[in-house]
């Protein structure tokens, strides 16, 4: 019980320290053009519904296993994605779409193997 309070309070000040980071941020780097802020909001709200899935995943296992633990890292670490995207979309002269897609589609791509990799790895043990 004590190490899912843990867990779960973790993800929470990820979440506001996310949210609080991408509001201050709105006019220092924000994303110029309909495309930009359309790639960028629809990868933020992706990013964070991911962190609150996972959230309520964990509040309702009965245990924590290692697995939960690595699961939650590598979702808050997961949350800097929307950051890189607004650092590669946001630029007035030159705002380079296809490397934030690239980025994007390699980040989700290992977070995906991850999840796989932890799925396997939970398979041996059994």
């Amino acid at each position: 019980m004590k190490k899912k309070m843990y867990l779960v309070s973790l993800m929470a000040i990820t979440l506001v320290f996310a949210l609080f980071i991408g509001f201050a941020l709105e006019n220092e780097m924000g994303p110029y053009g309909v495309e930009a802020n359309t790639i960028f909001w629809s990868v933020k709200i992706i990013s964070h519904l991911l962190l609150v899935a996972v959230s309520i995943y964990v509040i309702t296992r009965k245990e924590i296993t290692s697995n939960h633990v690595v699961l939650t890292i590598m979702t808050m670490v997961y949350q800097i994605v929307p950051l890189i995207f607004r650092l590669m979309i946001g630029g007035k002269d030159n705002p380079n779409y296809f490397l934030a897609g690239i980025v994007g589609l390699f980040a989700t791509l290992l977070y995906v193997g991850g999840i796989f990799l932890l799925d396997a790895t939970k398979k041996k043990k059994e």
